[in-house]
């Protein structure tokens, strides 16, 4: 998920994931750098939530395989 998100022209400063049963809570904070496409935080924030998204749905498809 780190290189996923550093793919983007961003640097996560701090990432923390807290889990309760069947949910996941992301907290992170990032640094857009100067070759970042991204321009607005309204597109940082939805590339990351799609970048987080993909990431759960592959942890849940591979929990699901390895049952």
């Amino acid at each position: 998920m780190v290189s996923g998100i550093h793919s983007l022209g961003l640097t996560v400063l701090h990432l923390n994931v807290t889990s309760v049963e069947n949910m996941a809570l992301y907290s992170l904070s990032v640094k857009v750098e100067e070759n970042c496409e991204l321009t607005t935080v309204d597109e940082v924030a939805a590339s990351i939530y799609e970048m987080v998204d993909r990431f759960q749905e592959e942890a849940t498809t591979s929990v699901t395989a390895t049952s």
